[in-house]
This record gives C-alpha cells, sequence and structure tokens, in this order.
C-alpha cells in the first residue's frame, strides 16, 4: 500500500535530480536498486534474527539513524529554532509522554 504512494514520488524525484537527459536510465537504475532491496533484504534480515536476535534487528537501525543525524554535519540542519536532533527527541518524547501511548508502542 505504501509502494502506491512511494515509487511515484521517488521516480519523480529521481526526474528533477538527472534531468531529462537520463531520466530512463535514473529510474531504471532506482528500480534495480529497490527491488534488489526487497531480494536481500528479508535474507540479512533471516540470517541477522538467527545469529544475534529480533531486539538487535529493531536496535540497529534507530542507531544508525542516530549516527547519521548525529555526523552529518557540524552544524545540524535548523528549522525554525529547533534543530533536527531537538524534532527527533521531542517526537520521541510525545509518543512516550502518556499511558496509552506507551502502550501503543510496545
Amino acid at each position: 500500500m505504501v509502494t502506491l504512494v512511494d515509487m511515484p514520488a521517488r521516480q519523480s524525484f529521481v526526474i528533477e535530480m538527472v534531468g531529462p537527459v537520463h531520466v530512463t536510465n535514473a529510474v531504471s537504475l532506482n528500480s534495480v536498486v529497490v527491488n534488489a532491496g526487497r531480494i536481500v533484504g528479508p535474507a540479512v534480515a533471516g540470517v541477522l534474527i538467527a545469529t544475534v536476535g529480533i531486539a538487535v534487528c529493531f536496535f540497529a537501525p534507530i542507531m544508525l539513524l542516530l549516527f547519521a543525524v548525529l555526523t552529518r554535519s557540524t552544524t545540524p540542519l535548523e528549522l525554525g529554532e529547533l534543530v533536527v536532533l531537538e524534532l527527533i527527541l521531542l517526537n520521541i518524547a510525545f509518543a512516550f509522554s502518556s499511558r496509552e501511548r506507551r502502550r501503543l508502542r510496545i
């Protein structure tokens, strides 16, 4: 269901990035990357779950995202008066701010 909206948006973004000359190659390469992820992703996930457990599989992407945000640049992207890291922390705090939300996350 998400792919229904995601793929056209990605392909239109690719068109804006490469220009009209390389559109065919860029869309083809994007499709190859998406389909390779569909093939390789479950295999890698199965190996990781079998070797390190399912908790690490959920924890690792969070740590990679935080690493990417923290090491992106020396001056964080500012959105108004809040920086991206502060927005992430505010969203996490909101998600766990009430008993009902905490219960939904667990």
